[in-house]
């Protein structure tokens, strides 16, 4: 019934973790003969019952209690190792101590995989262990690296599937004004995680005050064909409703899209630009032409060295202008992430034995059947019943034997 299996790569959300992942399974299969799995939080987290893994990966693993971060912690404990690597690594003032490590699992027990020192100082000032921490660059810029002299093919592509013009300009637009659509009840749930009152009311109405300002911007660019992705928690209904609120249409030359990966959108794509995603800094790093759209002053809790090191403009004149300058951009990008995080996954996983105890699994049957079902609804009913804005993160089980 039980299956033997190295690693589980366990991902959030499908655009952001996936294709690195495949990457990294098929290194740690290749050249270190190891073998792993790759599941969906939303719907696959029923087969940490059915898999017996030596050392398990999630982006954000930060308690031992509840589902799914307690189950696993509870039928294994520390006969398994808990690897962390926080996709999130470029934070801004006011997630400081949001995204801080709250407990003794993710201070003593979760081994931490960083980007660079900075990070590494971060997390040593809010108490975790120092040999738990482990510095391997950042995978996502690693993977935009190895395909960035790829834009013609990307380019044709997409553009033979969404019927977009290749002799225009195209302008990608990753959004993250999630907090525009947050309710009543999603800001209090931050506040009790932890946000100060004051700013999570600031921080909701400072996006929905800059998502029209956004808008009523785009709605004045013509000669472009524009991309505009949402975060991965917000649909293209969202946005469509924003946009016949505030504008009444939607403009031609706009399409609202979650289609592939963030990677092959900013490749294919002459111009990147944001409200304040780290897309953008990504983008940047790998010379492309790119732009925080900033309307208002950012509050000093948002505001970072990373979004102020990228051209802000805050209306349409300033983005005319900065069509016109020149992207002189010195690349200084470390590409052996994958490989570092690959070497690491090995060493820490060769002296571990899964001892499971199934008996502390009992509390969470309820659990277990509910994500055996969703996975089912999607994989035969086109998630019938699941929550629109998860329909995306879905894919099928990836095994890598």
């Amino acid at each position: 019934m039980f299956k033997e299996v190295d690693v589980v790569l366990w991902v959030e959300h499908k655009d952001r973790e996936l294709d690195s992942y495949k990457e990294i399974a098929k290194i740690l299969k290749e050249k270190y003969n190891l073998s792993s799995i790759i599941i969906s939080n939303f719907f696959h987290s029923y087969y940490l019952f059915l898999y017996r893994p030596k050392l398990v990966v999630w982006n954000n693993l930060t308690n031992n209690k509840g589902w799914p971060d307690g189950f696993i912690w509870e039928v294994y404990g520390k006969s398994i190792e808990y690897v962390s690597h926080r996709w999130e690594q470029l934070l801004s003032p006011v997630n400081f101590k949001f995204k801080a490590p709250q407990n003794d699992f993710e201070k003593e027990i979760v081994k931490l995989f960083v980007w660079d020192k900075e990070f590494k100082n971060y997390l040593l000032s809010y108490g975790v262990k120092k040999e738990n921490i482990f510095i391997i660059g950042n995978i996502a810029n690693n993977l935009l690296f190895n395909i960035k002299d790829k834009k013609e093919f990307f380019r044709d592509k997409l553009a033979n599937e969404f019927s977009l013009d290749k002799n225009k300009e195209w302008l990608f637009l990753p959004m993250n004004y999630n907090w525009a659509f947050f309710s009543d009840e999603m800001v209090d749930s931050r506040i009790r995680s932890g946000y100060d009152k004051e700013i999570a009311i600031e921080y909701r109405e400072y996006a929905k005050k800059s998502l029209r300002e956004f808008i009523l911007f785009i709605e004045k660019i013509k000669n472009f064909e524009i991309i505009l992705r949402p975060h991965p928690s917000i649909t293209e209904d969202d946005y469509k409703k924003v946009f016949n609120e505030i504008l009444g249409y939607i403009p031609k030359n706009i399409i609202l899209n979650k289609s592939y990966s963030i990677r092959e959108w900013i490749i294919a794509s002459d111009i990147i630009g944001s409200s304040w995603s780290t897309s953008v800094y990504d983008a940047y790093k790998i010379g492309k032409k790119s732009f925080y759209f900033t309307p208002f002053s950012r509050p000093e809790w948002m505001n970072t060295y990373w979004m102020d090191e990228v051209k802000n403009i805050k209306n349409y004149d300033e983005f005319l202008k900065f069509l016109n300058e020149d992207n002189n951009l010195d690349l200084k990008i470390e590409n052996i992430s994958l490989q570092n995080f690959a070497k690491q996954v090995y060493q820490l996983q060769k002296n571990k034995t899964p001892k499971p105890n199934y008996l502390k699994s009992i509390k969470y049957i309820k659990n277990l059947i509910k994500y055996f079902i969703k996975d089912k609804l999607c994989k035969y009913f086109n998630c019938f019943k699941v929550p629109k804005w998860q329909h995306y993160d879905y894919f099928e089980k990836k095994e890598f034997f």
